[in-house]
């Protein structure tokens, strides 16, 4: 399930985050950032509670500021694991669609992650989007309910996955064809060895 920077369910802190996005590059075309200057001591965060088995946070790592070498620093942190922590070495571009956090298999249930920015070498992280996998009885939660429109959800029209979101349903896919490959090949060869067996059984007996 992806949640946009900008759905309520996202709860920031009341200073340091403010609005930006660049439409065809991020996510619903919106993202969050942070201004805690290198020389802060403060760190500004936000949190989400989801109702699933994993989540992983993306969003874009700008180009260096003026001061600093704009490499940002931020931890990620699920219930009472111990929090992670994602740097990224400043390379002059704008980088979209970067992972900071991928969490491990949780268990089943109620979740909640602290995202908190550090104030180091005068960066910026902007958070774009957030996957979660929800857990079978969250799944069933949303079937049971009717989708909003597009009116009135929150859900960007468009957002453009990352290749390893892509690569992880089309290597599934390719291990299921496998497999029903080889359960075919198997069943044609068996049928075969019978066949040759009655073959030979049937000729000997009109011997």
């Amino acid at each position: 399930i992806l949640v946009d920077d900008s759905d309520p369910r996202i709860l920031y802190s009341e200073d340091g985050w403010f609005d930006g996005g660049t439409s065809g590059f991020e996510c619903g075309g919106t993202t969050h950032g942070n201004n805690v200057a290198a020389t802060s001591s403060d760190s500004h965060s936000t949190l989400i509670y989801i109702s699933g088995i994993g989540v992983q946070v993306f969003g874009t790592i700008g180009d260096a500021p003026t001061s600093g070498d704009g490499s940002p620093s931020s931890t990620y942190q699920i219930d009472d694991l111990p929090a992670s922590t994602f740097n990224f070495e400043a390379n002059g571009q704008n980088n979209y669609r970067i992972q900071f956090y991928s969490s491990p298999l949780l268990n089943s249930g109620n979740h909640t992650l602290v995202i908190t920015a550090l104030g180091k070498n005068n960066s910026h992280i902007w958070l774009d989007y957030i996957l979660y996998y929800p857990s079978t009885d969250a799944l069933a939660s949303i079937s049971s309910t009717s989708m909003p429109t597009a009116s009135t959800s929150s859900m960007p029209l468009t957002c453009i996955l990352p290749e390893t979101s892509k690569n992880m349903g089309a290597i599934t896919a390719s291990g299921v064809l496998g497999s029903a490959l080889g359960i075919v090949l198997v069943a044609i060869e068996t049928i075969e060895i019978k066949e040759s067996s009655r073959y030979i059984v049937s000729n000997k007996y009109k011997k």
